[in-house]
This record gives structure tokens, C-alpha cells and sequence, in this order.
């Protein structure tokens, strides 16, 4: 049976409701059960935590909090007081693609495009790694449709 958008809704939002009263009900019968809640203090030993703030004129900045080492790339991180940090964003945000060609290949080209390149052209290292088709020979390209770029 096929459901329009104000059907599925109105069932969605009678499951919900369905939901909220069940809540309800098991809470009201554990508060007559005589179950009690206690809250009781965290004893575990705390962790340090790593708060980024965001990268804003290209620093990342951000603080530290309790016993902890950062260390981006080989680099470590200093805190100041309060264990707040800013330290140059540079090679911390590089998109750094590796892209192994299978051996043999001498050609790429993309599922979505038109045209095959050779593998160590600039074109080619442009391609997105996800969409890549290599072939062996520009014989091999050209039956598969692509055409040689200019």
C-alpha cells in the first residue's frame, strides 16, 4: 500500500504519541514500584579532552583541558594559561590524496567524462580518485569511448 507524505505523516506522528505515552505509563509504575533514584558523584579518574574552537585567520585555536599532549603532524602543541592554543592551521588542513595506479597503466580517464589522459599529467591528478577507469593503451581507451584530450 503506498503512502502520500501526509499519511506517512500522520503515522509517524502517531507513533511518536504511541511513544511519549508508553514513557509515561512505565515511568508513573516505577514511581509507584517504590524505585528510587540517586544521583551519585563521578569518581572515575577524569581524561583530558581537546576542545577545537575553529580555524579563524588561519590558526587553530582551541584549549586543553586536563592532563593531555596534542601534537599535530610531528609539531607539539603549547598551551597558555587556561590551556588555551593557536597554532597555524597550514598543513593541518591540506587534502592530501594518494592515489595508487594499478600497474601497467599508462591512461586514465573519468566515469564522467570524455576524455583519457596519461597518468602523470596534471589533468590526470586532477581527476577525482573515486571515478577513475585506467587503461593500458590509448587503443584500449578509445574502445571504451573516451577520446584523447587536447
Amino acid at each position: 500500500m503506498a503512502f502520500d507524505r501526509v499519511q506517512t505523516g500522520v503515522l509517524v506522528s502517531i507513533v511518536v504519541i504511541v511513544a511519549v505515552l508508553s514513557g509515561i505509563v512505565a515511568g508513573q509504575h516505577l514511581a509507584r514500584s517504590g524505585t528510587e533514584t540517586h544521583l551519585v558523584p563521578d569518581t572515575r579518574a577524569s581524561s583530558g579532552v581537546v576542545i577545537l574552537d575553529g580555524v579563524f585567520n588561519g590558526d587553530l585555536t582551541g584549549r586543553l583541558e586536563g592532563n593531555i599532549r596534542l601534537v599535530l603532524g610531528e609539531t607539539p602543541v603549547e598551551a597558555g594559561s587556561g590551556g588555551a592554543f593557536k597554532v597555524p592551521a597550514g598543513n593541518f588542513l591540506m587534502n592530501r590524496v594518494q592515489v595508487v595506479v594499478p600497474d601497467g597503466m599508462k591512461f586514465v580517464a573519468s566515469k564522467k567524462g570524455k576524455y583519457y589522459y596519461p597518468v602523470e599529467s596534471s589533468q590526470a591528478r586532477s581527476l577525482v580518485p573515486g571515478n577513475r577507469v585506467y587503461f593500458q593503451d590509448e587503443t584500449s581507451a578509445q574502445k571504451a569511448g573516451y577520446m584523447k584530450a587536447k
